[in-house]
């Protein structure tokens, strides 16, 4: 299991009450890991289908070093948070039989 992974984990308490989980807060969570492994697992998870990236709203008034916290999106944004993706629940259908 990642070290990402492992960590999200023990953040997706925070998350299930809503909040997404700060990519800079993980980070400074696992300081040996280095910037590329970092970006390139978070990734990962988000290719998975498991967790959800969000950008960063204004990416245009970020400085240099409020960039290095976050992932580049390869089209001139940033992502900033991770969340779980929810689980979708099937809802009860209003239709009758007939």
């Amino acid at each position: 299991m990642s070290k990402i992974l492992t960590q999200l984990i023990a953040l997706e308490v925070k998350a299930a009450l809503g909040a997404p989980v700060l990519l800079s807060e993980l980070r400074k969570d696992l300081p040996g890991m280095n910037k590329a492994k970092f970006d390139q697992e978070v990734l990962d998870l988000a290719r998975s289908g498991e967790y959800l990236l969000i950008g960063h709203a204004h990416p245009d008034r970020l400085t240099t070093q409020e960039k290095r916290w976050m992932i580049p999106d390869g089209e001139g944004g940033f992502y900033n948070a991770i969340h779980p993706r929810p689980v979708s629940r099937p809802t009860p259908s209003r239709r009758r039989g007939r």
